[in-house]
């Protein structure tokens, strides 16, 4: 018999979002709630049974497409609950919100009968004003991202000198950070051509080719730095959902003071970090809450419609003689911070978790949250069990070289379904078998993790 659980979490983006989870579910349980993991790339593809849950708190909740891909993950579950891990949009977004289009990241049916955690009060006017989502439902938390760089969460994080130590850094003079968002340059054309990238407010296609041009630029100006100040060393931090790239690989090895690290949170490398550069990153809100400064390198001017919000009135390093003459000087802070504090409720005495986990809690034990409206959704019996045995089928597929070799063979380029060809589903394969590489968590480094969270919540309580 299958165990039922009070919360399951489901997450989307290890790096993200899986520190924050694990500090809830680890308050949770402290008030003696049971609460279970899910990550969606892996049970997305390689598919295991839906988990019990009474409350499924969420990464995302835009509409009902998302709602059903959620709903895949837990069984006999009304209530849900959206963390929404991305609440800082373009501009572009923004306007398409207010000509009321259906953009990818507006609110629309079930989805708004769902609880919304918002992490400020701009974020809690669109969501009750633009979308018209009962106040009731809107709860202003902050960001519980942030919450790891309170004073209680310190010890968390390795020091600077056990990071020299682990990552062999011992010997350079200076540590300089890059806070990479380049996540759009390589994605595969077909990835593209899906719905949730035909629906964005601003050209993607166009978007890709920007940061694709823009790594490029920054990379050079790195590299010209490089080669004359060998005593400091530059980290380059690839966006969770950035693919491996040759270019970065090639710098490596010319370079020995250039290095790309993907793991660990981006709050540990700021945290160390003499210096700090960013080309189009929402982190700006933990450099801002680490109390640092930072350069925002923008070799290629935006358009309007593609910045993030945030960065509005920003200060920018557009070319490299900017960016030569900033490379060994203090960097300030390039955005004022009323416009931070305008989209980050930041509480002194009450963490977001807490602030979360009473509004969880809250939802558990009152039925008024139940959705009813769920049966408007497309059931996920029997439906999701063929949905599991095909994609089960096709992994063994594409994921055995002999099998791929022999259906490429037989089927060539006829399509398939949809305009997709069998190399079309092999590109598509390959590029959710890395995001799971990525985005999995590992038993043993959860355990770790949920150690020091307990023992960072013991001494808050006491």
């Amino acid at each position: 018999m299958m165990k039922e659980y009070d919360f399951v979490f489901i997450y989307e983006v290890k790096n993200r979002e899986l520190d924050s989870v694990l500090l809830m579910k680890c308050e949770l349980e402290r008030r003696g709630y049971s609460v279970y993991l899910v990550e969606t790339w892996e049970r997305d593809i390689i598919r295991t049974n839906p988990v019990i849950a009474n409350v499924a708190v969420c990464f995302a909740l835009y509409n009902d497409d998302i709602f059903r891909f959620v709903r895949q993950f837990v069984k006999n579950c009304n209530k849900f609950v959206n963390l929404q891990w991305e609440q800082i949009n373009t501009n572009g977004t923004e306007i398409s919100q207010e000509n009321d289009s259906n953009d990818a990241a507006g609110f629309y049916g079930v989805a708004k009968k769902a609880v919304h955690i918002s992490w400020g009060q701009y974020n809690y006017w669109k969501l009750t004003q633009k979308y018209g989502i009962d106040a009731k439902l809107v709860r202003i938390c902050g960001n519980v991202n942030l919450d790891f760089l309170r004073d209680e969460f310190r010890s968390l994080y390795l020091s600077r000198d056990e990071m020299e130590h682990r990552y062999s850094m011992e010997g350079y003079e200076s540590l300089y950070l890059f806070i990479s968002s380049f996540s759009y340059a390589d994605l595969p054309e077909t990835i593209l051509d899906q719905d949730i990238y035909k629906n964005q407010s601003f050209d993607v296609k166009k978007h890709c080719e920007l940061s694709y041009y823009s790594r490029i630029k920054i990379l050079e100006w790195f590299e010209r730095e490089l080669r004359y100040h060998p005593k400091t060393l530059i980290i380059y931090r690839p966006h969770p959902a950035e693919k491996n790239s040759d270019v970065l690989k090639n710098l490596e090895k010319q370079y020995s003071n250039f290095r790309v690290y993907g793991d660990l949170s981006i709050r540990q490398w700021i945290l160390i970090a003499d210096k700090i550069y960013m080309w189009w990153s929402t982190s700006i809100a933990e450099v801002f809450l680490a109390n640092k400064g930072c350069e925002i390198l923008r070799p290629m001017s935006l358009p309007y419609v593609n910045e993030l919000q945030i960065y509005k009135e920003a200060r920018f390093i557009k070319t490299f003689e900017e960016f030569d003459r900033t490379f060994d000087s203090k960097s300030e802070f390039p955005i004022n911070s009323i416009n931070v504090e305008r989209f980050y409720n930041i509480d002194k005495n009450t963490p977001s978790f807490i602030r979360v986990c009473n509004v969880l809690e809250e939802v558990l034990g009152d039925d008024n949250y139940s959705i009813s409206e769920l049966e408007y959704l497309a059931k996920p019996y029997p439906y999701w069990r063929f949905h599991n045995f095909k994609r089960r089928v096709m992994s063994l597929a594409l994921g055995n070289d002999y099998v791929f070799r022999f259906l490429r063979r037989i089927l060539g380029q006829r399509i398939i379904k949809s305009g997709k060809t069998i190399e079309t589903y092999k590109r598509e394969y390959d590029y959710a078998m890395e995001m799971i590489s990525k985005n999995r968590y590992i038993d043993d480094e959860v355990s770790e993790k949920t150690k020091v969270i307990k023992l960072i919540l013991e001494r808050y309580y006491k």
